[in-house]
């Protein structure tokens, strides 16, 4: 069942709505992240808005969903809203007034659609009443400023410093200042300490008051204040991350069912020392190699999910992870799917995609082996998805230095003519050599979601067509196609449904 949690930030200036099942696991800390997204700040608590009550576990989080909660970072602490008192006093009058004009007129229908409601009334009141009796904190200024406040010794780094706590005093209570507002604290100033802010000339004439000066140093400084900011890095562990990094981290895992499981409740060092068993198994994969495997699960995707971990650093630490057998186990655990899928459908789809290739005169006639089908299908895909094929999949011959003609870091293959072997490279190393291209593109599919990659440029799109049409893999958010060409994807996923293609 879905929970709506009403969430405001601090200062009560941004105001955000979350929606999440009430049985999700870790609601609390899961709410907490995806409001921070939304606030653009990094929360670690709610409390109570009404009374500033912490709110720490799932359990109280769920009772009390129908009330506003606000977000803190951790040098951030509730306050109550400055203007509660007012509220009471000044909404109290306006009943007053209302009850006692009842009383004498009868209010007709047309008088109640102009007439502003009460509550509207009251808001604008309280607002006016807020900035009105806005108190300048001096004693956030130092000795020096004050001093030389007192003694009306004009220096552009005092003035600086009395604007700037002006302004940080009033965005406490909106970020959005009033200019009548910021007239008015800059009269209260002046009232104060006239000899610090008077206008004189370079004969110290004196020209002006100093209160239009003064309020011109207010507005930059809060138009300074409401620039586009950069948002800050989260931490994650004890690494910081940025925004960029968390939006890639989506998009290296959009799709991934099983990406981020617990951490079994296994003492770590037995943990560790599976790892080191099914290390030592990788000449051979059998029903031993597949339990420990599946009981270092959690451990597997702990470090492959780490920002810093790198195609290399699994290599050392996992290289169990780099045989046949284990890419599509792993596949098949984290995706919750058999990337023998893939295989079967696209044998299934070969006469539709030759009937295509005829269509779109990619070719005359369609050729006879199977092999030569499949390949003639990726070559349609490709081009008229406008990606380069032989950056994924290019003829080479046997006498070659293969990894010198590699144009790319990424999963891909090389289909030696002469023993008709496909041979997989990852980061310009063979990974290994299969006999069957089906085969090779399913290894070389999996390695772009076991290790969190991003379809490399040139072949996004086809990689993609492979996701979506072949795999049924819609994430609902993230992509590992930073093209994002969905245009002309699903043009193509369209004209293969059309049924009038095969005649």
């Amino acid at each position: 069942m879905k929970v709506l949690f009403k969430i405001w930030d601090c200062r009560r200036a941004k105001k955000i709505f979350v929606p999440m099942e009430d049985e999700e696991s870790g609601l609390y800390e899961q709410l907490i992240l995806k409001a921070s997204e939304k606030l653009q700040i990094h929360g670690t608590r709610f409390v109570l808005e009404s009374d500033g009550t912490s709110v720490d576990d799932d359990e109280v989080l769920k009772i009390v969903s129908t009330q506003t909660l606000i977000l803190l970072t951790k040098t951030e602490a509730w306050e109550a809203l400055l203007a509660t008192t007012a509220t009471t006093s000044i909404v109290a009058s306006i009943n007053e007034e209302k009850e006692s004009a009842s009383d004498s007129f009868s209010s007709t229908s047309e008088d109640l659609v102009v007439a502003k409601t009460t509550q509207e009334i009251a808001n604008s009141q309280i607002s006016k009443h807020m900035w009105n009796t806005l108190e300048i904190p001096w004693h956030r200024l130092s000795k020096e400023v004050l001093g030389n406040c007192e003694k009306g010794i004009r220096q552009k780094s005092s003035l600086d410093s009395v604007a700037q706590v002006i302004i940080d005093a009033a965005r406490e209570i909106s970020l959005h200042v009033p200019t009548y507002a910021l007239k008015r604290v800059a009269e209260k100033v002046i009232a104060k300490y006239p000899g610090m802010f008077k206008d004189v000339d370079d004969d110290e004439v004196v020209i002006g008051d100093g209160t239009h000066t003064l309020y011109k140093k207010l507005c930059d400084r809060n138009a300074y204040m409401c620039r586009p900011f950069k948002r800050s890095r989260s931490v994650v562990g004890n690494e910081a991350v940025s925004p960029q990094q968390i939006k890639r981290q989506i998009n290296r895992t959009s799709g991934c069912q099983n990406c981020d499981p617990e951490i079994s409740e296994e003492g770590l060092d037995l943990l560790m020392d599976k790892k080191a068993l099914v290390n030592n198994m990788y000449l051979e994969f059998n029903a031993e190699t597949r339990k420990l495997l599946d009981e270092t699960y959690s451990l597997q995707r702990y470090f492959i999910n780490k920002p810093s971990t790198t195609v290399e650093d699994i290599r050392k630490e996992w290289p169990i992870l780099f045989i046949k057998e284990a890419i599509c186990w792993h596949y098949n655990k984290l995706m919750n799917q058999d990337i023998g899928q893939l295989e079967t459908v696209f044998l299934s789809k070969l006469d539709k995609f030759m009937q295509f290739a005829l269509k779109k005169k990619y070719i005359t006639a369609p050729p006879e082996h199977e092999s030569d089908k499949i390949k003639i299908s990726l070559i349609a895909i490709s081009k008229f998805l406008g990606d380069d094929l032989a950056i994924l999949l290019m003829d080479a011959s046997e006498g070659q230095d293969q990894e010198q003609t590699l144009t790319t870091m990424a999963p891909c293959i090389r289909c030696l003519k002469e023993s008709k072997e496909y041979i997989i490279y990852l980061e310009k190393r063979e990974i290994m050599r299969v006999d069957n291209l089906l085969e090779a593109l399913q290894v070389t599919f999996a390695l772009y979601y076991n290790f969190n990659l991003i379809y490399t440029q040139g072949c996004a799109a086809t990689l993609e067509f492979i996701q979506r049409y072949f795999m049924k893999i819609h994430p609902d958010r993230g992509s590992r196609n930073k093209n994002k060409r969905c245009g002309k994807l699903l043009s193509l996923i369209n004209q293969l449904a059309d049924k009038h293609l095969i005649c």
